[in-house]
């Protein structure tokens, strides 16, 4: 598998970027996008997908879902959309660690 692992960092004043993919013992592949603006507002998605691309989880703060209650983070689980604790890359890396068993 031939995969950049930091596709993107930039930081321009108070904006940032980040755009990485990321390979587990598994290898299912984390891709995730994470924005901020002026220091401000901030847009990010990760998506986690098992080895044959198939969604096993995707985090984002699109403002689509104004009745959960941690609008606007949210995440997709197959057709369903759930409250989400998870807000940044540090969050969603231990969720799939425990997911696949890495803290035990």
């Amino acid at each position: 598998m031939n995969l950049q692992y930091i596709k993107k960092f930039r930081a321009v004043g108070d904006s940032k970027e980040l755009v990485i993919s990321l390979v587990f013992i598994d290898n299912s592949i984390l891709h995730a996008r994470d924005y901020t603006f002026y220091g401000r507002e901030r847009k990010y998605s990760f998506h986690w997908q098992d080895k044959k691309g198939n969604l096993i989880m995707r985090w984002d703060n699109q403002p689509h879902r104004r009745d959960i209650k941690t609008f606007p983070h949210h995440k997709h689980k197959g057709d369903e959309i759930q409250e989400s604790k998870e807000h940044n890359l540090s969050d969603v890396l231990e969720f799939i660690a425990r997911e696949l068993r890495w803290d035990k």
